[in-house]
C-alpha cells in the first residue's frame, strides 16, 4: 500500500478541524485518508481528538437506532431453539 506524505495544507486543515471538534470520520472523508491515518497524524502533531458527546437513548432517532431481532419481525434467538 502506497502512503502519501502529509502536506502543510493538510496539516493545517487537520489542526483547524480538530480545534472545531470535527469528527475523525468526517475528517477522513474530507481529507481522503483512512481514520487510522487521521488519528496517527494527530498524535504525531500532538493534537487532541475530542470525544464526541453521546446522546441519551431517549434522544436517539428511532430510525437510526440499533435494532433488536424482534423489531425486524425476526424471531429472537431464544425462539429459534
Amino acid at each position: 500500500m502506497l502512503r502519501r506524505s502529509w502536506t502543510d495544507d493538510e496539516d493545517e486543515a487537520l489542526k483547524e478541524a480538530l480545534r472545531q471538534g470535527v469528527s475523525v470520520q468526517r475528517l477522513a472523508v474530507r481529507l481522503k485518508r483512512p481514520q487510522g491515518a487521521i488519528r496517527r497524524r494527530a498524535a504525531t502533531l500532538e493534537l487532541e481528538i475530542k470525544p464526541l458527546p453521546r446522546l441519551p437513548n431517549s434522544e436517539v432517532d428511532p430510525a437510526t437506532r440499533p435494532r433488536k431481532r424482534g423489531d425486524l419481525g425476526m424471531p429472537s434467538k431464544s425462539e429459534n431453539g
